[in-house]
């Protein structure tokens, strides 16, 4: 190999060593690159990729349009019907039954109660349709202490479309929690939000 060194005081150079640098400086820039493009920006697209992947929830609304957040455990609300006579709250449940002649009343369960909770409407002024048993639904109004008369307790099994041997056989009131909702919300659908 020839010196260079002559009058310019350079250094010879060895191709070989020179490329293998030049490599690995390229690696480097590349692996910083990645990691980079790779940090915690591209795990928040993931989180909110995945949060616009949750279906939204469409409600129908009967009565006052309500929100269908912050509803009331149902132990709490008996127990406080259970001291005071009636209390204002929000609770949520499966639709079990309805009025089947205009959709005026009907039953829900409610977690944390035994029986269905029997739901009026305020100054009888909406109703729910017809099909709306086996739907989850959010009411906001008043839990009272009822006592319900054997004839009412007739009309509504009549309404309900029970046999003419079962409405009869009804020879006792029932004192039981209900409810006047002021607001009813149904669910529909859910939707997905995928773009």
């Amino acid at each position: 190999m020839r010196s260079m060194t002559g009058s310019t005081g350079l250094q010879p150079i060895d191709l070989a060593i020179f490329e293998r640098k030049k490599m690995k400086y390229l690696l480097l820039l590349l692996s910083t690159f990645f990691f980079a493009c790779s940090g915690p920006d591209s795990n928040n697209a993931n989180e909110e990729k995945s949060a616009m992947e949750e279906p939204e929830i469409i409600f129908a609304f009967y009565g006052d349009t309500i929100s269908t957040d912050g509803t009331n455990a149902m132990a709490d609300v008996a127990q406080m019907v259970s001291e005071t006579g009636t209390v204002n709250a929000k609770i949520e449940g499966t639709i079990t039954s309805c009025c089947q002649k205009k959709g005026c009343w009907m039953k829900m369960d409610v977690a944390g109660y035994d029986e269905p909770i029997r739901v009026t409407f305020k100054d009888y002024g909406f109703f729910v349709p017809l099909n709306s048993a086996s739907n989850w639904a959010v009411v906001e109004g008043k839990a009272y202490l009822d006592t319900t008369s054997v004839e009412t307790l007739r009309h509504y099994a009549e309404d309900a479309g029970k046999t003419e041997e079962e409405i009869l056989a009804i020879d006792q009131p029932e004192v039981t929690i209900s409810f006047e909702a002021y607001g009813v919300a149904i669910k529909e659908s859910e939707v997905s939000t995928e773009g």
